[in-house]
């Protein structure tokens, strides 16, 4: 039996770019810094709660830190670092949708709002707009209506045409930003050497990757790394390895494998090891996620 805190996933064959999560009472819920590898939009539908994000590196180094309340929509870009917790422990209610990059680029281009189908960042993280809101939230109200094994054929153009609004809406909230929000950090050697580190990770992170051997290949010192890394990527070299292995744990989960496969398979030393890490990370166990 459920509880109000008891995370609520939603997935469906015929919708693969959308993945939703649903939770009514928030109060217990306080969330590691993570990333997503899928654009992220949140709707708050009760209460308040605290949400930090880091900074696109065009807007310089640091985070945005807000007050959300109902009615607030939020918004995360892929490997953006945020966090969010209860405000002084009151309930809130929200739901999340994460939606596939690649789709949601061929949908900018067919809507004219960019000349190619490559993903770009949206330096927009926080919407109040009312009307919007009330019809993203139906949205997601009719496809966790229709579970995850209906035939929801009917809903793809309704979703298209909503997701189409919230892309047209963020596109005009930076029409009049002077600032352009492209990779300033391009031009500082230091990036490149951290950059190989990440890849690594990217490419492998299951695989055990000491912290020498990282520096080795950034050619600066660990305590240089660590710090770098931080600054560029908003988590430590440990701490961005430790989510790579949990989004690989996401994917196993959802093909249905076991959890004791996927933990070992993801680089985790044991079953209940990535079952504490999965649970600070995402706020749900891995078999609330993979159950649908």
């Amino acid at each position: 039996m459920s509880s109000a805190n008891t995370p609520i996933f939603w997935r469906h064959s015929q919708l693969p770019y959308i993945e939703l999560r649903r939770i009514e009472d928030g109060r217990r819920v306080c969330y590691a810094p993570h990333t997503h590898k899928q654009w992220s939009m949140g709707l708050i539908l009760k209460g308040q709660s605290r949400y930090q994000i880091q900074k696109l590196k065009g807007e310089g180094r640091g985070e945005h830190n807000h007050t959300i309340q109902q009615g607030s929509m939020v918004f995360m870009n892929p490997d953006q670092v945020h966090a969010c917790s209860a405000l002084d422990g009151q309930p809130w209610s929200y739901v999340m949708f994460y939606l596939d990059c690649e789709w949601l680029a061929r949908l900018s281009r067919h809507l004219g709002l960019q000349q190619d189908t490559v993903w770009r960042d949206i330096p927009v993280n926080l919407l109040e707009d009312p009307g919007l809101f009330a019809r993203v939230q139906s949205l997601a109200e009719c496809l966790i209506a229709c579970g995850s094994e209906g035939n929801i054929r009917h809903l793809e153009a309704e979703t298209e045409n909503i997701l189409s609004e919230v892309l047209q809406a963020l596109a005009a909230c930076t029409e009049d930003r002077s600032v352009e929000f492209s990779d300033a950090l391009t031009s500082e050697p230091v990036v490149c050497a951290v950059a190989k580190v990440a890849y690594q990770l990217d490419q492998c992170p299951e695989q055990p990757l000491p912290l020498e051997q990282m520096s080795r290949t950034a050619g600066i010192t660990p305590t240089q790394l660590i710090r770098a890394f931080k600054k560029y990527y908003g988590l430590t070299p440990h701490a961005y390895q430790i989510n790579r292995r949990v989004q690989l744990g996401q994917q196993a989960l959802k093909q249905g494998q076991a959890i004791v496969d996927v933990a070992l398979g993801a680089g985790f030393a044991d079953q209940p090891h990535f079952q504490r890490v999965f649970k600070k990370i995402l706020q749900a166990t891995p078999n609330q996620y993979r159950i649908r």
